[in-house]
């Protein structure tokens, strides 16, 4: 009847152009959001959680973020991220 569920969502690029620091690739850095909801009867009620990180595309690197400043990141306001 209820379940718990991780849903992906794709943010889309960032204002971030840097060096990876695992892989040394010069990348633009991706966002991604995973909400975890609360199904009943196959339909979502409900947010528990979210978690918003950016990730090297190249190497799957991902560092956590705070969602305010993702949605400078998103917006192109920042540009200086020290990983």
């Amino acid at each position: 009847m209820f379940k718990f569920k991780r849903i992906k969502v794709a943010l889309g690029d960032t204002s971030i152009r840097r060096k990876c620091a695992q892989c040394k690739n010069s990348v633009t850095f991706k966002a991604h959001r995973i909400e975890k909801k609360f199904i009943l009867f196959e339909k979502p009620l409900f947010t528990l959680n979210t978690v918003s990180y950016i990730f090297c595309p190249d190497c799957d690197l991902k560092r956590e973020i705070a969602g305010k400043k993702l949605k400078k990141y998103l917006a192109g306001d920042i540009c200086v991220l020290r990983l």
